[in-house]
């Protein structure tokens, strides 16, 4: 039986270079996006590891995707998914006042409910497997006001109460949970004109990902519960 990492939203970002580091290091990955193209770049720049990825295309907010994309993963019979990395994320950058409806809701489908679908739909199987590991890639949202991101924040510290219960419910079973928080990093999550004005004081996906890969690895008799990750010079 071949183990696998699924990462949602491994098109760009923190969740492309997590796929990277995971596969760098030997293991091997389902990778998940909204995006076919993008899914098709990570292929072609990991060709030489063609043997650890497997990619889906999966809108995290829309059930039926999930399960058309675990569908098509488990039609090769000696896959098994050990560890899931809730990645997938959106935000507006407007103020509570300003955001509609349908972005409320997009936000919270996708950041909230479709982070808990992915966990319900793979979990009965790490309990049944004993043993299992969630990482949920949430912000410093949760730790901090920001202003102008109410419906993320909302959405990040709706997943993080989820996640702090389920690891206490799960924890005897041999399952993992993990909540990182990361600051201010250059993904596409953010506008071009703030990248190009604080870009220098940002952290790069790459940076992330190592961080969150020494945890990953270096779990034996003790393991990290919260990973929090900041700019050097603080946050923006």
């Amino acid at each position: 039986m071949k183990l696998y990492f699924w990462i949602t939203g491994a098109g760009n970002g923190i969740g492309r270079e997590l796929t990277r580091e995971l596969i760098s290091n030997g293991y091997s990955v389902f990778a998940t996006s909204r995006t076919a193209e993008k899914l098709y770049t990570l292929q072609d720049e990991l060709a030489d590891f063609a043997s650890q990825l497997v990619t889906g295309v999966c809108d995290v907010a829309k059930p039926e995707s999930v399960d058309t994309a675990l569908v098509e993963f488990y039609k090769t019979g000696d896959r098994q998914i050990t560890s899931l990395i809730n990645n997938a994320g959106i935000t507006s950058f407007r103020s509570a006042t300003d955001d509609s409806w349908n972005e409320i809701q997009a936000i919270i489908q996708t950041n909230l409910l479709g982070a808990v679908y992915c966990i319900n739909k793979i979990l009965p199987a790490m309990i049944a497997g004993g043993e299992g590991s969630i990482i949920n890639i949430l912000s410093v949202v949760c730790k901090k006001v920001f202003t102008k991101s109410s419906i993320y924040s909302a959405s990040k510290a709706g997943l993080e109460a989820y996640a702090n219960v389920l690891r206490e419910e799960v924890r005897k079973k041999n399952i993992h949970v993990l909540n990182v928080y990361p600051g201010a990093t250059i993904t596409g999550i953010w506008p071009d004109s703030v990248v190009e004005a604080h870009g220098s004081k940002m952290m790069t996906a790459a940076d992330v990902a190592k961080a969150i890969m020494q945890v990953l690895i270096n779990r034996q008799t003790a393991y990290c519960e919260e990973l929090i990750l900041r700019p050097v010079t603080g946050d923006l």
